[in-house]
């Protein structure tokens, strides 16, 4: 009864979806005839601007969604469409391209890069992605204005606090202004107060910003703040949660410089 419901909201909700997931599988080659399956015929659709949180313990196949959404690995089988375009059709220099200008990430482990500065570790993306160096760097200058962090451009990582740098990798994941944003297990490393201040950017980024918001956790403290939830198990979704509809509001669209205001306390 659960896998009916899922599969009966995702297809009321394709006519605004920018991303589509049918019947997707994920087998591991372990040995040469031994595999280990890690998704099975998992389907969903997420509308522009949703928050969507994929809820399970580890192992259930979450982060595994979200590296085929992003391009990083392919799938055994099924569908992905990210505004229409068929994934599983693209060849890498497509795929590299999907990752690098449309989907922005953002790890549990922040993955920042020890010896580049936080302003650098900020404009990587717009490196990868052929932007000039006066243009990424001013782009890298204003997000971290933009999440209070013009204090620390020139630090290293390691300088800063484990809250610190996941904001700074919340930056780099929007260097390349993305409207999809795949989130995996962000506060997993953090303390509470840090992994509330993480929850809320994201919220904020959704709601004000209205980007998509795709976020991986185990945590069901956080199953509140997301517009749906897809529970997965054994790599499965066995079942979802509507907590609100998404309002589709143009207006309500802010730039970067009203975030940075209201982010730093402004109203």
């Amino acid at each position: 009864m659960a896998e009916k419901t899922t599969k009966k909201r995702a297809a009321k909700s394709s006519s605004r979806a920018v991303i589509e997931v049918k019947g997707l599988e994920k087998k591991f080659e372990l040995t040469k005839d031994k595999y280990q399956v890690a998704l099975q015929a998992v389907d969903f659709d997420i509308e522009a601007t949703e928050f969507v949180i994929l809820f399970g313990p580890s192992g259930c196949g979450k982060s595994t969604v979200l590296n085929l959404i992003a391009g990083l690995e392919l799938p055994t089988a099924g569908s992905i469409k990210i505004r229409g375009e068929e994934l599983t059709k693209f060849n890498k220099i497509q795929l590299a391209r999907h990752h690098r200008t449309k989907i922005g990430m953002v790890f549990q482990q922040f993955n920042l890069i020890a010896n580049l500065s936080v302003k650098e570790n900020v404009a990587l993306p717009g490196a990868f992605a052929g932007s000039n160096y006066e243009t990424r760097t001013k782009r890298a200058e204003h997000l971290l204005e933009m999440f209070g962090l013009t204090g620390m451009a020139d630090n290293l990582p390691q300088e800063l606090s484990g809250g610190e740098q996941q904001k700074v990798a919340i930056a780099r994941s929007l260097m390349n202004n993305p409207w999809i944003v795949l989130v995996d297990e962000p506060t997993g490393n953090l303390d509470s107060k840090s992994s509330e201040e993480v929850m809320d950017i994201l919220e904020h980024l959704n709601q004000k910003s209205r980007r998509t918001i795709l976020l991986v956790t185990h945590n069901p403290d956080y199953l509140n703040r997301a517009h749906r939830v897809f529970f997965m198990k054994d790599g499965k979704i066995i079942n979802s949660k509507v907590n609100r509809r998404v309002v589709h509001r143009r207006a309500d669209t802010k730039t970067d410089d009203e975030l940075s205001y209201e982010m730093k306390g402004g109203k």
